[in-house]
């Protein structure tokens, strides 16, 4: 599994190193029961946000808190690409994901997983 998600977050850098846009990461979030995957940077809040998520999100102050880490809940790449799998299929829950460690586009040097996604999502892969 972590072979897939390194080859995909590799595609994911190759595609988001010739676009304009910079962003500070990328990861691949995989749904663990059909190996769909999402592929995501950090961004703004998305408007749509699985009721899960959201919930998880409540724990840690809310959507667009800034924590003591320095991040804003829900901006993370992390985030992003766990709730794009999720929207796309509702009855998946945030245990049954596998996400990559982040990858910064301009280097493309590993970047931490944040306190905010390792009290939602577990410990990087």
């Amino acid at each position: 599994m972590i072979f897939y998600l390194n080859l995909v977050l590799t595609l994911g850098y190759l595609h988001v190193k010739n676009t304009k846009e910079k962003p500070a990461a990328v990861v691949v979030a995989v749904d663990k029961n059909t190996g769909k995957y999402a592929l995501n940077t950090n961004g703004n809040i998305p408007e749509k946000v699985a009721p899960e998520l959201k919930d998880m999100a409540g724990k840690l102050g809310g959507l667009g808190t800034k924590t003591k880490c320095g991040n804003i809940v829900g901006r993370c790449a992390e985030f992003r690409a766990a709730n794009d799998l999720m929207l796309k299929n509702p009855r998946l829950k945030a245990k049954d994901i596998d996400i990559s460690g982040a990858l910064r586009p301009r280097g493309r040097k590993h970047v931490k997983r944040c306190d905010n996604c390792g009290a939602m999502f577990g410990p990087e892969l």
